[in-house]
């Protein structure tokens, strides 16, 4: 795989992430479970959801094995970031 292939096909993901995030979002607040009403209008609600909803992406994407090698190469990524 090529630089250019490896960001064409994240670029697609992450596509597929931001497309599902809104959903997200609106099942989340029809649960009826996020009192936003009594929040304070700043952004620390705000980044709580983006957090869950992250969380949320991360086990849609995470290899479906218990593989410790990929495992161990995702959290080598993580930390180079």
């Amino acid at each position: 795989m090529t630089k250019e292939e490896l960001i064409d096909k994240c670029q697609q993901l992450f596509d597929q992430v931001t497309e599902s995030m809104p959903k997200d979002l609106e099942k989340l607040l029809a649960s009826g479970g996020v009192n936003y009403e009594d929040a304070d209008n700043d952004f620390i609600l705000p980044k709580k959801i983006l957090c869950a909803i992250l969380m949320e992406e991360q086990f849609q994407y995470k290899p479906l094995s218990s593989d410790r090698k990929a495992k161990k190469e995702i959290e080598n990524y993580y930390a180079m970031i």
